[in-house]
């Protein structure tokens, strides 16, 4: 191992570190910047060059500051850049800044984000309740749909709204949903035939689809899961302090009805419950 290096050897290594350093005078003046910084600076290193951060670019006073994360843009000359600083105090009062290329890290990260989004837009289950998705709903909904259309079959759906989700969550042990959801899903599964499918459209609405139902029929099974819920057993909470209260909006296929007019409709009449409700309280 050498002890001491000369001047030569000392210049060797600072052009070849891959490292991109810059060296500030005890005013805050750049004096120098190895070739690494140069390099992915491109055109812009000569506009820090002998200058405070003060009379420099906003996209580059980044540069000087303690520690700093600095986001340089592509230009037609170089590419994008990431680059995560390390602030060392010099004696003379000056100081220098080393310079971590991220870039690759912050791609790696970028295309694992778009992966997961990606993923998230193929799921269908609902990773909280475990129950299908909207996505997946929307799917089955507009495959019935169009079958009832195709052959006059009956076609019922159930919007269910839990009111007081958030105030049944929040009285669980450590604010946890799962035995909320579990319970629900519970409930929910033991009142469906084969052919019927139920999932969660958003934090507190539940859709059903029930092919080959009528209007009377799904006004009976709402019936069924509500007084169900009344029996509701949550771990961690006392059966005779809480209870769910649950909201329903129906609807039945008709001649002409989309998707969207068959949800319109449940929703309306799901608002229109949970008025009367209201009124009545």
């Amino acid at each position: 191992m050498l002890n001491s290096i000369d001047a030569a050897q000392c210049r060797q290594l600072l052009q070849a570190c891959p490292i991109g350093m810059m060296l500030l005078d005890k005013k805050g003046v750049v004096r120098w910047i190895n070739p690494a910084l140069e390099t992915w600076l491109g055109k812009r290193a000569k506009l820090i060059a002998d200058q405070p951060a003060d009379g420099i670019p906003a996209e580059l006073q980044g540069l000087y500051g303690d520690n700093p994360t600095v986001h340089l843009s592509a230009d037609k000359a170089t590419d994008e850049h990431w680059l995560i600083g390390t602030t060392q105090p010099l004696p003379d009062g000056g100081r220098v800044q080393f310079f971590t290329n991220a870039s690759p890290l912050k791609q790696l990260m970028q295309q694992r984000d778009d992966l997961l989004a990606e993923l998230k837009e193929l799921t269908v289950t609902d990773a909280e309740s475990g129950l299908p998705n909207r996505r997946a709903l929307f799917q089955n909904l507009e495959s019935q749909v169009s079958r009832s259309r195709r052959y006059q079959n009956p076609l019922s759906i159930i919007l269910m709204r839990i009111q007081n989700m958030e105030d049944a969550i929040n009285r669980t042990a450590n604010r946890d949903s799962e035995p909320l959801m579990s319970a629900i899903r519970t409930i929910l599964n033991d009142q469906m035939r084969w052919a019927d499918m139920i999932g969660r459209l958003d934090e507190t609405d539940f859709l059903f689809i029930l092919p080959e139902t009528d209007l009377s029929a799904t006004r009976q099974l709402t019936e069924k899961i509500s007084a169900n819920f009344d029996d509701i057993a949550i771990e961690g909470l006392d059966p005779g302090d809480f209870s769910i209260i649950s909201r329903y909006g129906i609807a039945e296929w008709r001649k002409g009805d989309d998707v969207g007019l068959l949800l319109m409709r449940a929703r309306e009449d799901l608002e229109g419950e949970a008025r009367s409700a209201e009124q009545a309280g």
